[in-house]
């Protein structure tokens, strides 16, 4: 594990931190008035909801790239690729619509946006086929 932080791109990470960082001091920017008056909640709830969900990815990012070596994202890309395509296409026929677009699985507890995981399996997917066909 020690090895696996060792060679991670320390500017990238911190990058990433700091548009974190920024991301979520702009949503308490943007929603700390509407909180209160709109909601009548504590005017640091959507900061605090945007801050966990962000801690909570930031930690299951660190664990899949230590733990998955980026030789087997070709492996995984194709059928990750496949999923979100099966997940969109879904949406068609579950997806729960919110303010106008059928976008949203509802699981109960929480709200998921396929369209989200799919930015990221795109550039991955794009990522692992030029790599294979540009070299």
């Amino acid at each position: 594990m020690k090895k696996a932080l060792q060679r991670m791109d320390k500017p990238l990470f911190f990058a990433t931190i700091i548009l974190c960082v920024i991301g979520a001091l702009m949503v308490f920017s943007a929603s700390s008035v509407s909180a209160v008056l709109q909601y009548e909640v504590n005017p640091y709830y959507f900061f605090i909801k945007q801050a966990l969900v962000m801690i909570a990815i930031i930690l299951f990012g660190l664990f899949f790239i230590i733990r998955i070596p980026t030789s087997r994202y070709d492996k995984i890309s194709s059928l990750l690729m496949i999923l979100i395509l099966f997940s969109l296409i879904g949406l068609f026929f579950y997806g729960k619509v919110i303010n106008s677009a059928q976008s949203w699985y509802n699981l109960g507890f929480i709200s998921v946006q396929p369209s989200e995981f799919a930015k990221l399996v795109i550039i991955i997917y794009l990522a692992c086929f030029f790599e294979k066909h540009i070299n």
